[in-house]
Formats: structure tokens, sequence, C-alpha cells
């Protein structure tokens, strides 16, 4: 019961974190150290894995990001300040004042004009997308086609899904290695994944 009234106050202190309209990236890198700091959730070590292929770039340099399920964190704002031409797109318009071109849309139906995105990034994401939020494999399979399809050739997807372990318990499932593979589009492979915290996180890369 305790453990429950500690997660209500710390969501709820999150959530009214998030709506501060102001110091964007600060207000990231205090949300990123105080998950690392206390344990209370994983979502720091998806980010690390993430920024990881988001190095800061030089005022000279154009390289675009598409950030799918971006509307209830504020990722988005390390990743504009490290330079990137940022857009986010989710089914919800954000619950904050998001810093760059927000497009409402459902990822399983989009269609980029053009293969424009040198990344596209999707963290804990995948699970909830179908069936009101706890997941749909035909959705979900979908949703990945679209993902690639807005990368350039040579372009990364960089993703993060929960294994199924981590996923016990939730209205969601989990993935293996084997499942979110058997989902993929025939015009990408792996290039790197790995098990961290109960997270699969991936690089997918674009090739036709």
């Amino acid at each position: 019961m305790l453990e429950k009234v500690k997660s209500l106050i710390a969501n709820s202190l999150v959530k009214w974190f998030k709506r501060l309209p102001f110091a964007g990236r600060f207000r990231f890198k205090c949300l990123y150290w105080a998950y690392r700091t206390t344990n209370w959730h994983v979502r720091h070590r998806e980010w690390d894995f993430v920024l990881d292929y988001l190095p800061p770039l030089g005022k000279w340099q154009n390289v675009s990001v598409l950030d799918v399920g971006c509307s209830r964190n504020l990722f988005c704002y390390e990743v504009e300040g490290r330079g990137y031409k940022l857009n986010g797109l989710d089914l919800e318009k954000p619950d904050f004042k998001y810093p760059a071109f927000f497009i409402q849309d459902d990822i399983t139906t989009f269609k980029s004009e053009t293969r424009e995105y040198d990344f596209v990034t999707c963290i804990s994401v995948l699970e909830h997308i179908g069936d009101d939020g706890k997941g749909d494999l035909d959705d979900q399979k979908k949703a990945l086609e679209n993902m690639v399809n807005a990368l350039k050739v040579g372009g990364r997807l960089l993703l993060t899904v929960p294994t199924k372990e981590f996923a016990r318990g939730h209205p969601w499932h989990g993935f293996s290695p084997l499942d979110y593979r058997a989902l993929l589009p025939e015009n990408c492979f792996v290039v790197q994944d790995i098990e961290r915290a109960g997270q699969i996180c991936c690089v997918l890369v674009r090739y036709k």
C-alpha cells in the first residue's frame, strides 16, 4: 500500500513538473537525474541508449529526427537542444508547450511525403499501439513499417520496447528479441540490440 502511495505522489509530481512553461531542457535533465538517482523509473536507461546516437551537433549541421509518441515526455527538449531538426508525432497533443514542429497523427496510418528523416526515435511506445493502448501485433507491424519508411535510406530507427518479464502485470504485452524482429519490414536490418533494465534497446537501419 505504501509503495502505491509513493508511486501516486511521484507520478503526480512528474506530471506537474512537465507542464511548467520554462527551462525545458533543464527540466529534462532534472527528471533524468531524479530517475537515475532514485531508481524509481528505468526511462533514463533508454534515454542514455538513444542519446548515444544523437551527439551534440555544430550549427552548420542539418540532421533531422522524428520522435514518435512524444506527447508525454520532455525528451524533445534535449534532442532540440543538441541541434537536431526535430518533429514530434503523436495521437494526442502534448500536455506541455512542444518546442518543435508537432504532427498530430496515428503512426499506424502516417505516411511521410518524402524519405526525410535521418533518425526516428520511438521510446517505450510500440507496446501501447493498437487495441486501446494494450498493444496489437498487426498495428505494431504497420507502425514499424511507417517509421522505417519515414527514414532516408541509411537512416536509423532507435527503438526501445519492454521485455516479456518487465511487462508482467501491465495491460500491454512485452517482447522477446524474436518477437520484435518478426514485426520488422523487409527494407531494414538490425545493427544492434541489447537488453537493459527490462528494456530491449535496438537500432534498425533502412537499406532501401
